[in-house]
């Protein structure tokens, strides 16, 4: 999107800083197709898929060892 966006989120006590999330998120997941991301750009998920975390795992910053 060209807006140096920086995502910061908490999950299970561990904090995620990335730069790079959204560019990943579309292309290896299906949120770009959904009416939510199509309509208002919007898109959230109820907990980080193991996909994710095992992607994130080197923005972790903090907080109890995933799978813990």
């Amino acid at each position: 999107m060209g807006k140096d966006l920086y995502i910061c989120f908490h999950d299970l006590g561990a904090w995620y800083v990335d730069d790079e999330l959204l560019a990943w998120v579309q292309q290896n997941m299906n949120v770009t197709s959904t009416d939510s991301w199509n309509t208002a750009g919007l898109y959230s998920f109820p907990g980080l898929s193991a996909a994710l975390k095992r992607r994130l795992e080197s923005y972790r910053l903090g907080g109890a060892e995933p799978g813990r």
